[in-house]
C-alpha cells in the first residue's frame, strides 16, 4: 500500500506535521477518517485553485464528473481543463481527485501512484 501513495513520509522523522499526515492517512485507510484536516498550501493559477477547492468539497464516498466540477466553479466549458488540473494534483487522497470521474461515471485518469487500479480501489474503499 505505501508504494502506491504519492505522499512519501519519512517514518523516522521528528516532524509533528509528518506524523499527523501519516496518522490521518492510516485512519483513512482503516475507514475511520472521512475528511482530512491537514493544512495544505497549494500554488497555481486562479483556475487551478478553484478546481482544487471544489475537489476538496466532494464528500467521502461520492463522485462528481469533470463537467460537474467545471459547472460548480462557473466554467461550464472547461471540463478538460479540470481534468488537466486534477492530473497535476500533487497530494492525491488528501485532495481527493479519485472522486472525479468521466461524464458517464467511468474511471479516467489518476495523478497518484497505481493509476486507475488504485483510483478504483480508493472509490471501493469509500463505498464499503
Amino acid at each position: 500500500m505505501e508504494k502506491q501513495l504519492s505522499l512519501k513520509i519519512n517514518k523516522n522523522t521528528t516532524s509533528k506535521f509528518a506524523k499527523e499526515v501519516q496518522n490521518q492517512l492510516n485512519a483513512y485507510f482503516q475507514r475511520r477518517l472521512k475528511k482530512f484536516d491537514i493544512p495544505v498550501h497549494i500554488e497555481g493559477s486562479e483556475f487551478s485553485l478553484k478546481v482544487f477547492k471544489e475537489m476538496s468539497k466532494i464528500p467521502y464516498g461520492k463522485t462528481k464528473s469533470y463537467k460537474q466540477v467545471a459547472e460548480k466553479i462557473k466554467e461550464p466549458k472547461s471540463a478538460r481543463a479540470v481534468g488537466r488540473v486534477s492530473g497535476s494534483n500533487k497530494i492525491p487522497i488528501i485532495i481527493p481527485c479519485h472522486r472525479i470521474v468521466g461524464s458517464n461515471g467511468e474511471l479516467v485518469g489518476y495523478s497518484g501512484g497505481g493509476g486507475l487500479l488504485f483510483k478504483s480501489y480508493l472509490q471501493l474503499l469509500e463505498k464499503s
